[in-house]
């Protein structure tokens, strides 16, 4: 019983480190837009 909680648990984290791995994914591509945005209107 325990080690079936453990085992939910884990696919629980992996399944939530997924999404958050994809958040920090897109939250990059856009600081790496806004950054070459911003050293386009500079130049």
């Amino acid at each position: 019983m325990y080690k079936q909680r453990l085992e939910a648990r884990r696919l629980h984290n992996e399944e939530v480190n997924r999404k958050s791995t994809k958040l920090h994914i897109i939250w990059f591509c856009i600081f790496a837009i806004f950054i070459a945005l911003t050293s386009w209107m500079v130049n």
